[in-house]
């Protein structure tokens, strides 16, 4: 059996509709006849994929998270125009 690979069209496509940066973590190996893909990835708030690790090896991956992304996100989420601090 293989699990099958986290880092899946879907993955940026729950980032994107989201709004948050998705970090994916998973293995590679086999463990108890289980096959797993290391496919962890960092994905940013548009579906891009910032880093990702390939199928076959350990890898440690960093990615740097762009603050003008993070700007452009937080503009279009209208979260605080609804906010009432008199509960507070």
């Amino acid at each position: 059996m293989i699990a099958p690979p986290i880092t899946q069209p879907s993955d940026a496509v729950n980032g994107s509709t989201a709004w948050c940066i998705l970090i994916l973590a998973n293995r590679v190996g086999t463990d108890d006849s289980v096959t797993f893909c290391d496919t962890s990835a960092v994905i940013d708030p548009y579906g891009a994929t910032l880093a990702a690790t390939s199928v076959d090896r350990e890898e440690l991956i960093q990615a740097e998270i762009s603050e003008n992304i993070i700007r452009s996100v937080r503009s279009r989420m209208a979260v605080f125009e609804h906010r009432r601090p008199d509960p507070y």
